[in-house]
């Protein structure tokens, strides 16, 4: 082939498929090192706004920060939470042209006192609305030793065809900041050099709700929303009925427990769930809690497992003015589909057992906003006869009615071998 037809062949497939730099521009990664360097100089004559929530019961904290300059844009947003496993934080870098860098940082502490401590990082810098440039570190570092990752060496990443995360990273700082302006922040308009501790800000110690407990793990990407569980709905609650030797609370083979989605830690009540989650701790024996958040904070899954199969699968949508679709009763959509499929190609699980199996759903993940991928496994519990179970990849997509009502649509499906 001559070299002229090769290049036309090459411009052909480069119009078809458009390729993706790799490489960043170096003028482009020199002007995000200059706005980091102008945001972090400036810092100081700018608002700052902070809520700290310090829990000994289950000793885990919370941070959230935002440092806001004088035309009310955000310019540093900051998110902390730490438990006895470790520290998990993100800071967001801003300006008038939107995010350019995101820090994600994890330290994991070993349950060893002489193991040691792994920090993972991720650098992540945006242009325009896209990401063009990702970074990822890991260090180990042994019992007293300084967990600095600066000697770390940075692997860089293939970048993705879409924008990187860049909205879903956006939202969640712009709702950590709408967070700290409601639970008591000072508003934009009267930015200025200003003290924030004389201005209402400052470290704010916000007490848990007497209604409620958080269920750990909940809280949306956003920071503004999590889960919670009572007893009762009783605002008047005998808590220390409820306490246990580790610090956490657990209400056992109590009908009248109640599930909310509220604003964290001790804030009001959103609404009322479908599922029964009974305490503080994500899982107990047999028993697995999650709440699975979309990346933009906008849809979430309540999923409560148990050993043989799925208990509760609840899918909600939050919409303007703190109004809430849903539930969507996961579990028996994605069964319903799961048998249809299997009963259509004729399958012998079903052949055989019917619609006897016990259903757990599993592995669910958001693969975009309102489009949630699972897998459905049905078994006969216990059972070795031969069909006595099966697997479905299901990918779903979601919206919302007129009525305010989720509907569900079927994107694919297939039988897991």
């Amino acid at each position: 082939m001559s070299i002229r037809r090769l290049l036309a062949v090459v411009l052909a497939l480069g119009s078809i498929f458009p390729l993706r730099a790799q490489t960043p521009s170096p003028e482009a990664i020199k002007s995000i090192g200059a706005r980091y360097r102008d945001t972090e100089g400036s810092l100081g004559g700018m608002l700052h706004l902070t809520w700290h929530l310090d829990n000994p019961e289950t000793s885990t904290t919370q941070s959230r920060e935002a440092w806001l300059d004088a035309n009310g844009i955000a310019r540093k947003v900051s998110t902390e939470e730490a438990d006895r496993h470790g520290v998990t934080s993100q800071v967001y870098y801003l300006d008038a042209a939107g995010l350019y860098f995101l820090l994600k940082r994890a330290e994991r502490v070993p349950n060893d006192p002489k193991g040691s401590t792994v920090v993972d990082e991720e650098r992540l810098y945006f242009d325009g609305g896209r990401l063009i440039r990702h970074l990822t570190k890991t260090a180990t570092f042994k019992p007293g030793e300084n967990i600095d990752t600066a000697k770390a060496k940075n692997t860089t990443q293939p970048l993705p065809k879409d924008d990187g995360g860049c909205a879903a990273f956006s939202a969640e700082a712009a709702g950590v900041v709408a967070a700290l302006r409601g639970s008591g922040g000072v508003p934009a308009t009267s930015v200025k050099p200003v003290d924030p501790a004389a201005a209402g800000g400052g470290n704010e110690i916000v007490k848990p709700s007497a209604a409620y407990r958080l269920i750990e793990g909940t809280g949306s990407p956003d920071g503004r929303l999590a889960l919670a569980w009572a007893p009762s709905k009783s605002p008047r609650i005998d808590w220390p009925k409820f306490a246990q030797d580790d610090g956490t609370y657990l209400a056992v083979d109590s009908e009248t427990v109640v599930n909310y989605l509220v604003e964290p830690p001790g804030g009001r009540i959103i609404t009322t769930l479908a599922g029964q989650h009974f305490g503080d701790k994500a899982d107990y024996n047999h028993f697995d809690g999650t709440a699975l958040w979309s990346p933009n904070s906008k849809w979430v899954l309540q999923l409560l497992n148990r050993k043989w199969e799925t208990e509760s699968a609840h899918l909600y949508c939050l919409l303007p003015n703190d109004k809430v679709a849903g539930p969507l009763d996961l579990a028996a959509t994605a069964s319903g589909l799961a048998y249809a499929h299997l009963k259509k190609a004729n399958h012998p699980s079903v052949a055989k057992f019917g619609n006897t199996f016990s259903i757990t759903l599993y592995d669910a993940e958001w693969k975009a906003d309102g489009v949630l991928g699972l897998r459905v496994l049905g078994q006969i519990p216990k059972s070795e006869e031969e069909a006595s179970g099966f697997e479905i990849a299901l990918e779903l997509a979601f919206a919302v009615d007129g009525n305010g009502q989720i509907e569900a649509r079927q994107k694919s499906i297939r039988t897991s071998e």
